[in-house]
């Protein structure tokens, strides 16, 4: 596809920009199957490609190019060296009153002129929202952000590693499968049957740890993480044991 062909394009400067100029630079906020996109590109003997979201279970991450000398070659290991750079979070406090949801609030940042490719991860809770932005947009919304659709609201800047601590909410899934094949854990996790698991993994719907895949026997791992487009993301924790009827038991955790 053209746009397919324009993002690969894109992702050629920013790489020339990091080795030519030996400094780490870094993609809009890509969607999972841009990810995908991104990652299955050849690797590079002078420049390391890595996501980040600004924090580790984000959804919405940029792509970024780093110079082999930097000794850099996980997301962990990048945020320790820029501090999460270039990205910002704000905390979004709605009123008493108001009830919103993810789309109330991308709205209310589309309506400031904010472009979606620059607004990484949205989660609404009871109280608000915790966004991931880029530095140089985190002002403008603290600056001009004071009201989302009727009501009102106040935000402030979150530090990055405060996210996931108190705004993340997920819930343990216990099932038993006959295998760890991608079909039966995408069917666990997402409550759906195993024929639909294996269709949406034909379709090019389910991904494992940020790369499409097709192949509905794949065994899955400990600690893989599991997007389904469409209905959110899972880890698959750990396999624990053998039912009476020779079934894995297994430990999911879903991002609700």
């Amino acid at each position: 596809m053209e746009g397919d062909r324009l993002l690969s394009a894109s992702f050629d400067d920013k790489l020339a920009q990091c080795k030519n100029d030996c400094v780490i630079t870094f993609t809009k906020f890509l969607d999972i199957r841009q990810q995908g996109i991104f990652l299955s590109r050849p690797k590079d003997k002078d420049a390391v490609a890595l996501l980040f979201g600004g924090y580790a279970s984000a959804e919405r991450k940029i792509g970024v190019f780093v110079p082999k000398l930097y000794n850099i070659g996980t997301e962990e290991e990048y945020f320790e060296y820029d501090g999460g750079e270039p990205l910002r979070a704000v905390r979004i406090v709605k009123d008493k009153f108001s009830v919103l949801s993810h789309r109330d609030y991308l709205g209310a940042l589309m309506s400031l002129g904010i472009k979606r490719e620059t607004v990484g991860d949205i989660i609404p809770d009871k109280d608000g929202a915790s966004v991931v932005v880029f530095r140089e947009t985190a002002p403008h919304i603290i600056r001009d952000l004071d009201r989302i659709g009727r009501g009102s609201c106040v935000c402030r800047e979150l530090a990055l590693t405060d996210i996931e601590k108190t705004q993340i909410e997920t819930r343990e899934i216990f099932a038993t499968v006959p295998s760890l094949r991608l079909d039966n854990i995408v069917s666990a996790a997402f409550g759906i049957s195993r024929k639909l698991a294996a269709e949406a993994i034909e379709q090019k719907k389910v991904f494992v740890d940020g790369v499409p895949c097709e192949k509905a026997d794949r065994k899955i791992s400990a600690g893989s993480k599991i997007v389904l487009h469409g209905m959110g993301k899972a880890v698959f924790q750990e396999q624990n044991g053998v039912s009476r009827k020779d079934r894995q038991k297994i430990v999911i955790k879903r991002y609700v």
